[in-house]
């Protein structure tokens, strides 16, 4: 009995599985942020400040790619600069590739700066595009560690529930005041200030364009 009772022992005493997350730009690292334990590391490769459009690697961004277990990126249509060094990586996840991502089109210029394709790439932006983008790097987070499944579906859980918790609160507080919201999608300021204090960090990047997904055409990108 002592024999098969030790193996076993030692076996629970090994340490969990950390995975190490690399975001490509701050929207992404926010949301992972929410559906990692606590055990696991997300960060993101450009800082707040940097562009993903014109983005130049440096030789330590290439040693993060390297050493991550998951890189999470929208994809070459955004991040053009690791469209090469992504290949190097252990994972990688390329959110716009998601069939079942709905993809805004272009009806006008997205206001950016930047070219794009017939698709806009902040998918970030969008409340249900926020809970594929969430699901997806769930399922991703299950390949790393299968051991770890229920507690990653319960994070995500968590996360799909403040988000539409979230984003009916703002309906609700916006519904009532004189803001008319538009395509261009202006509000008071005071409301703003009650949003930015009573929402998380994960949920503030996309709520505000709740309002307007009614209002633009999505497709789902077939490949």
């Amino acid at each position: 009995m002592t024999k098969y009772l030790l193996p076993l022992l030692l076996l629970l005493a090994l340490p969990v599985r950390a995975a190490t997350i690399l975001n490509s730009i701050k929207p992404l690292e926010m949301i992972t942020y929410e559906l990692i334990l606590t055990s696991d590391s997300s960060s993101s490769l450009l800082s707040q400040n940097a562009s993903p459009h014109d983005y130049a690697l440096k030789p330590s961004d290439i040693q993060k790619i390297q050493s991550a277990d998951l890189i999470v990126w929208v994809g070459s249509d955004l991040e053009v600069f690791l469209a090469k060094p992504i290949a190097k990586s252990r994972r990688s996840l390329a959110l716009a590739n998601n069939e079942n991502m709905p993809l805004r089109t272009f009806t006008k210029p997205c206001g950016c700066g930047h070219k794009h394709s017939h698709y806009d790439p902040h998918i970030w932006l969008g409340p249900e595009q926020a809970k594929i983008i969430a699901q997806s790097i769930t399922s991703e987070l299950i390949k790393i560690s299968p051991d770890l499944k229920l507690d990653y579906l319960s994070k995500l859980q968590q996360f799909n529930q403040t988000l539409s918790q979230t984003v009916e609160r703002i309906k609700q507080q916006l519904t009532p005041s004189n803001t008319k919201v538009t395509s261009s999608f202006t509000m008071p300021m005071v409301i703003l200030r009650t949003i930015l204090n009573s929402t998380t960090s994960v949920t503030l990047p996309f709520i505000l364009n709740a309002l307007l997904a009614p209002k633009v055409n999505y497709h789902q990108k077939h490949h």
